[in-house]
């Protein structure tokens, strides 16, 4: 069920993989080129807002307002904005049903199976619903920000909010140490499916297993090899960094006029 899942998701559009979403972040599009210390002030004032709110309203305005920023400011295709927001609607259907389930009666309808007895209620529903437009639209305003911001620039931005060196670096690491587990797993699949055509992963448990062995540990010994090089570059580290201009006034107009609308959905 997985792998179709999967399967059908990068047919419509290969959003999960790195390579892609890396390259789409890195377009010289209107909203990439936003100063990233207003996207990340932006991200957490909108998602508080939305915590906060108890009204279905904040989160449909945030997932309404992360649509037009990819599509329009990222220049991304609908088909595409649509399935980022998957991951989302992934996560909030078991919270919802959870949350339906632990509601106090009445009951909407009951349904026994054997000792199991299910019974979502009227109170419990109504609360799963904004729980559900809670989790879609936050997790929509960080598709936002993740899609239309280089990792480097992002970086930058969190050092320049004064996050923990050692973070950041870890941060660092592990955004290159994913290319290169990409990149050697695509070269231990190109040698292998040159031994062995009929080889499939999972159809062989064990080879997969002795595959996966050597790609980690291949992986982990090229990562190795990059982390003695920046820290040898860690004297000149301030010298490398990516400079952040001053956001435009278009720029603080329009991140204002999204917070303006989030905010005035939120009932107290």
């Amino acid at each position: 069920m997985a792998g179709r899942l999967h399967q059908a998701l990068h047919a419509l559009a290969p959003h999960h993989d790195p390579l892609t979403a890396d390259a789409e972040a890195w377009r010289g599009t209107w909203l990439s080129k936003v100063d990233p210390r207003l996207k990340i002030a932006f991200l957490c004032t909108a998602v508080l807002a939305n915590l906060v709110s108890q009204s279905w309203i904040t989160g449909a305005s945030a997932i309404g307002i992360s649509l037009v920023g990819l599509v329009l400011g990222q220049g991304l295709r609908v088909r595409r904005t649509l399935v980022r927001l998957t991951p989302g609607l992934v996560a909030a259907v078991p919270l919802v049903a959870l949350r339906s389930l632990l509601g106090p009666p009445p009951y909407l309808w009951t349904w026994t199976l054997g000792p199991i007895g299910i019974h979502p209620s009227a109170a419990g529903t109504a609360a799963a619903t904004v729980l559900f437009w809670k989790v879609t639209g936050g997790l929509a305003l960080v598709a936002l920000t993740t899609a239309s911001t280089p990792p480097p620039c992002f970086l930058s931005a969190l050092r320049w909010y004064r996050m923990p060196e050692v973070v950041l670096e870890t941060a660092s690491l592990m955004y290159r140490y994913l290319f290169l587990l990409l990149e050697e797993s695509e070269r231990l699949g190109s040698a292998h499916k040159l031994r062995s055509r009929n080889w499939r992963v999972g159809r062989q448990p064990r080879v997969t297993a002795m595959i996966a062995g050597s790609l980690l540990i291949r992986a982990y010994d090229r990562a190795e090899r990059v982390a003695e090089a920046q820290s040898m570059r860690l004297s000149a580290r301030r010298e490398h960094q990516i400079a952040l201009a001053p956001p435009r006034w278009d720029q603080l107009g329009a991140a204002l006029a999204a917070l303006v609308v989030l905010v005035a959905t939120v009932r107290l």
